[in-house]
């Protein structure tokens, strides 16, 4: 089981003198043990956290905890990051016997206990959080259409922070959807950036009900936090496999920059790539236009064919394959 935490450093935490004796052994009894693992093997393995008397380790990183109080239902244990000085307060809450529910800032996980010599990874932690707070675009999975009186996009969040459910939409990619009362295939269950604001939310005589209902204003690149599965690719040109890269046209030439696939008519491309089934990886990809300089986002598939070639559908149309350029 992997376990996501999104953790934002607090400026306050409470003092280190804040312990209680209930919530200490509630800490010892029912949370120690769900955290270390059996004999604490836990400990010692690749993406797990160890929560001790003295520290709490997220992969490389060593939390010292400063303080507990709270009661035998509900836990707030205080922890300072050495060095940065950074601390938060986690709210810990024994679901079980074996398990451990988180919440904080960000924070929203369930753990289990580890048995001893078992490969699983217990949690994991995103170190990008507080950036992710003030980021102007929020990943979100677009999932479809719904028109009444109002026009709105369905999308579930993929952090924290954009909510889930419907958004008005004022960006101009919507107003082709909601002339089509549906959400092209191209972009259904695809992972975009949103900006949100507000727009007022109309009944069927064009009364205001909301003046300020929740809006997508823009779309472009999930600033941060998405995840992002790397390409096993060197950089380079690379060029349709029927042709020689010194005769080919525009069109059968790519360019891997290492961060996205480029063509003739794009630049600063970035891939997006959080999902991987095989050897095909799949997300979006945002670029900037060359021509008109304005930026866009689509679905991105790309399937790795070999150490130096790929097929790459960008959902316009058919896919295309190429191959490394060696200077032919």
């Amino acid at each position: 089981m992997t376990v996501r935490l999104f953790i934002v450093a607090l400026t306050a935490a409470l003092p280190a003198t804040a312990q209680t004796d209930t919530a200490r052994a509630t800490y010892d009894a029912r949370i120690a043990g769900v955290w270390q693992g059996d004999g604490g093997t836990c400990a010692t393995q690749k993406g797990s956290w160890a929560f001790g008397p003295d520290t709490l380790r997220g992969n490389a990183t060593t939390f010292t905890l400063t303080g507990i109080h709270g009661t035998a239902d509900r836990v707030v244990a205080a922890v300072t990051r050495p060095g940065s000085g950074a601390s938060l307060n986690l709210i810990l809450r024994p679901t079980g016997p074996d398990t451990l529910a988180i919440n904080g800032p960000g924070i929203a996980a369930d753990v289990t206990r580890c048995p001893a010599g078992d490969d699983t990874i217990v949690a994991s932690m995103e170190e990008d959080a507080r950036a992710y707070d003030t980021a102007r675009f929020k990943p979100v999975r677009l999932q479809g259409v719904t028109c009444g009186d109002n026009c709105y996009v369905d999308y579930t969040a993929q952090r924290e922070g954009a909510g889930d459910g419907q958004a008005l939409c004022t960006a101009p990619e919507c107003a082709t959807w909601f002339d089509a009362g549906t959400l092209p295939d191209g972009f259904r269950d695809t992972i975009v950036g949103a900006e949100f604001g507000t727009a007022p939310q109309r009944d069927a005589a064009g009364t205001v009900m909301d003046p300020a209902f929740r809006a997508i204003t823009a779309f472009g690149p999930p600033d941060v936090g998405l995840p992002n599965i790397p390409l096993p690719l060197p950089p380079g040109t690379y060029v349709d496999p029927a042709l020689a890269c010194g005769d080919a046209p525009n069109a059968a030439l790519r360019t891997f920059t290492g961060a996205g696939i480029s063509g003739s008519a794009t630049r600063d491309c970035r891939l997006y790539l959080p999902e991987r089934t095989g050897q095909t990886y799949s997300g979006i990809q945002t670029c900037t236009d060359t021509y008109s300089r304005q930026p866009s986002t689509w679905p991105a598939t790309v399937t790795i064919d070999g150490p130096l070639a790929f097929t790459f559908d960008d959902g316009a149309g058919a896919a295309q394959s190429f191959r490394f350029c060696n200077g032919d």
